[in-house]
């Protein structure tokens, strides 16, 4: 396991917050609206603000799906890898800091930074 790749599964969690909170921003602010009648031409072409909406929606749920199976294969592969080493007092500084996702100054708290 590399830095590199403990660093990727963090930002991949930073990814699926991000996508959570647009996805709950959309649905929030969803609405329907009726299309607007001017009695004048127009150029033929259709709009549905809520298809739109419902795809952007249903785009990102997907988005979100498939983050979050990759995220649940690379945290078994980090758990797998913790496991193999030795000192217990290391396997609990990794798994606070890139399973639970704490901070360096919270992750030195949990293990005693605080004597």
């Amino acid at each position: 396991m590399t830095i590199e790749e403990l660093k990727n599964y963090r930002k991949l969690g930073y990814s699926i917050r991000y996508w959570m909170k647009e996805l709950e921003t959309l649905k929030k602010n969803s609405y329907t609206r009726s299309p607007q009648m001017t009695g004048m031409p127009g150029s033929g072409e259709l709009s549905d603000p809520t298809a739109d909406r419902a795809l952007r929606e249903s785009k990102i749920a997907e988005r979100i799906e498939r983050m979050l199976r990759e995220q649940q294969r690379e945290c078994d592969e980090i758990l797998a890898w913790i496991q193999t080493i030795e000192d217990p007092m290391i396997q609990t500084i990794m798994h606070a800091r890139y399973i639970r996702n704490k901070s360096w100054t919270a992750v030195s708290m949990a293990v005693g930074g605080n004597n």
